[in-house]
């Protein structure tokens, strides 16, 4: 209990403004997204002083100018390093470094006694014991050094340092422990949860600077009502009307769409298609014998179905992330692989990623399948016996479109997605075992350099997947965050 009196005194000191602190209630302060200009900084000061910000958090490093004019004002400055997320793995690997990085950071600013706090990193695994008991040693070697505190920028009720803001972009999410950072592009819809959380009275609260120019400059009476806040403590904004927000264009459902679509062309042009399909889930047996006697010849559909079950897997690859990652997570992902943002660091990148490597191992996998194979001579056969099983797709992604758009069950899309892949590695393996009957000699040859292999890789993957700290260690990261 009495460390926790002593952690409540040294954050309220952080955070309070000398000449205003007994007013008001609690301290508003700003990321400060600084303009090289001067004349713009000065404004900009003055903005943040008129209207009561308490302190201002700079990314490191900040040029000598700009500290030099928050000389002499009322603000406690906080100081971010440039850290995100971090994993348990990476600082046990480089806790000396570390340490080293940080000293030299607080040595740049120990001149500057206005500046109270350092931020030595930002979503990162400090939810993780081990990771909270490294920045222990950590805290303890800086301490030595300053009498600042430190905190990190989180999206939940965790923390390993003094204290913490956490992400949010929903001022009515409840925080029980550290302070609010509001991170969010500026909506006029924003100021009624600026105003409820004013009523909630949380620790303190960050806001980006630019979301708080742009607020008041939208709105003028977001400014009156933080001044009037300034000058005696009461915070009374008149809610604007909200502004409406369409839901935009839903691509996803547009691309689902157009699948079937496709189907009922492929219908509509190809005569046999619908028997085949057909015989396919009631004749399985008729069907192979038919295609590797090369009495039906399908290479139309095949690939028609080749590229239906690669744009699926980009739509099940973009409902697993938007079910599985926040876009802190999300973040965190291209972080450590850069190469899955293809179309920039959003989710649809994930979608062109899936579609992408889809069409990359199912064209290895029917090279697999093919060649080694004497039973099949034309590469429509192959096709035929590989894809036909992909029409479960439509059935699959159809469930999980309307979960996924409901708000259903987070647990049943991901079960769905695992299914989808099994379907999709089964396309491989009763292709070998389907041809592999037609061959006069070397069938168990066949099978194991197929069937055999495939699995082996498959195993050998997930094993090295789930033995590599490394691996676990950011997959936790990108789910928890």
């Amino acid at each position: 209990m009495a460390n926790l009196i002593l952690l409540c005194a040294g954050l309220l000191l952080i955070f309070s403004t000398p000449l205003k602190a007994q007013d008001i209630p609690f301290p508003i302060g700003v990321h400060w997204n600084a303009p090289d200009n001067m004349r713009e900084q000065l404004t900009d000061l003055g903005l943040f002083e008129e209207t009561g910000v308490q302190f201002i958090e700079l990314s490191h490093p900040v040029n000598k100018a700009l500290l030099d004019s928050l000389s002499g004002r009322n603000f406690s400055i906080l100081i971010r390093a440039d850290k995100h997320y971090m994993t348990r793995t990476a600082v046990s690997e480089n806790l000396n470094d570390l340490i080293y990085e940080y000293k030299n950071l607080i040595e740049r600013y120990k001149n500057y006694n206005f500046v109270n706090a350092f931020g030595l990193y930002a979503s990162s695994q400090s939810f993780n014991e081990e990771f909270r008991s490294l920045f222990s040693v950590v805290l303890d070697s800086l301490s030595n050094h300053t009498d600042a505190e430190f905190y990190e920028i989180n999206t939940g009720d965790f923390n390993a340092l003094n204290f913490a803001f956490t992400r949010t972009d929903h001022f009515s999410e409840p925080i029980t422990s550290g302070y609010y950072y509001f991170s969010k592009n500026y909506s006029r819809n924003d100021l009624s949860q600026f105003d409820e959380l004013m009523k909630q009275e949380p620790p303190g609260v960050m806001v980006d600077s630019d979301w708080f120019k742009n607020a008041i400059s939208d709105y003028p009476a977001f400014k009156t009502a933080l001044t009037q806040r300034a000058d005696d403590g009461t915070f009374v904004l008149p809610i604007p009307k909200p502004l409406k927000t369409g839901d935009g264009f839903n691509w996803v459902v547009f691309v689902f769409i157009l699948i079937w679509i496709s189907m009922g062309v492929h219908m509509k042009v190809s005569p046999i298609y619908r028997d085949l399909m057909f015989r396919y889930f009631t004749a399985k047996r008729f069907f192979v014998d038919d295609v590797m006697r090369y009495r039906e010849r399908a290479l139309a559909s095949g690939i028609f179905l080749f590229f239906q079950h690669a744009v699926f897997s980009g739509i099940v690859s973009y409902f697993f992330a938007k079910t599985c990652f926040s876009e802190t997570g999300l973040e965190a992902l291209f972080h450590y692989l850069p190469q899955l943002g293809i179309a920039g660091h959003n989710y649809f990148s994930l979608f062109v990623t899936g579609f992408l490597l889809t069409l990359i191992m199912m064209t290895i996998g029917v090279a697999w399948l093919y060649f080694p194979s004497k039973s099949m001579r034309h590469i429509s056969q192959v096709l035929s016996l590989y894809t036909w099983v992909f029409h479960l797709d439509f059935l699959l992604v159809s469930v999980m479109l309307i979960l996924f758009l409901t708000g259903s069950s987070e647990v049943t899309i991901i079960v769905l997605s695992i299914l989808f892949v099994l379907i999709w590695l089964s396309g491989f393996a009763l292709t070998s075992f389907d041809s592999s009957k037609y061959l006069q000699k070397g069938r168990l040859s066949y099978l194991f350099y197929t069937i055999g292999i495939h699995a082996i890789i498959n195993i050998l993957m997930i094993v090295v997947a789930l033995s590599s700290e490394f691996f676990l260690d950011i997959l936790e990261l990108v789910i928890v965050l």
